[in-house]
């Protein structure tokens, strides 16, 4: 059993544990062979997946896990882990990329508070941008490649504001903070310099204490969220 694997069990008693969450589900996936790595490299070349992605998707095509939340005798949708099917990781030709935020608690080696990606990129065509989260309606998570298709690309957040907002270094980083954050909506706002939801902040204390203590750093002068954000549905 891989460190992936031993993280999303973790979840998944974490949740069956708590006695307002049911219906508990992981969406099972059939592994993707090499064959479609392949046909997938070929198509979006000269970009190509990093060596833990690719063990992830020898594994599974993509990741879902849901669970519903209880108040009372009403029972509705709540949180949503999902990593999209290989053929579902498409590059983004179009997106806005603006001014980049990186608070100082998740700055990568050699960013600034003040880059863009396309600043960092010396053509466009070297900018790759892919889409690692169609379920998300709160921004855009994504595989991004800031410094040419040979260098290992990292996974940034879009939010609502149009700011891209650094979360995690490798593939693997971003999937363990996606277990560890239970599928919470608007999670990935601890990233940027706004607060996630009221709602969302509740069962992060609930669910994740580890995280929130993490991210109670001094000074952080946290705003509100961009207006247009809503408790995510699936």
């Amino acid at each position: 059993m891989n460190n992936s694997n031993a993280a999303s069990i973790v979840s998944i008693r974490v949740l069956e544990n708590e006695p307002n969450i049911e219906n508990v589900q992981v969406h099972q996936r059939a592994p993707v062979s090499v064959k479609e790595i392949d046909a997938w490299e070929w198509k979006n070349a000269p970009f190509k997946l990093p060596q833990d992605m690719k063990t992830f998707f020898y594994t599974s095509d993509g990741f879902s896990l849901t669970w519903d939340m209880r108040d009372g005798d009403i029972v509705s949708p709540m949180g949503n882990m999902n990593i999209n099917r290989l053929e579902q990781v498409q590059r983004i030709e179009s997106l806005p990329i603006p001014t980049v935020s990186c608070p100082p608690r998740t700055t990568p080696a050699g960013a600034s508070a003040s880059m863009s990606p396309k600043d960092v990129a010396t053509r466009s065509d070297e900018l790759g941008v892919f889409v690692l989260d169609r379920a998300m309606s709160s921004g855009t998570v994504a595989l991004l490649y800031m410094h040419g298709p040979e260098q290992e690309p990292q996974v940034w957040f879009q939010d609502l504001n149009m700011s891209w907002n650094f979360v995690a270094r490798t593939f693997s980083d971003f999937f363990r903070l996606v277990l560890m954050n239970m599928g919470l909506p608007n999670w990935l706002y601890t990233f940027t310099g706004f607060n996630a939801d009221p709602v969302t902040q509740i069962w992060l204390k609930r669910l994740c204490p580890h995280i929130v203590a993490s991210a109670a750093r001094p000074g952080s002068g946290a705003k509100r969220p961009p207006s247009g954000l809503r408790m995510k549905k699936r």
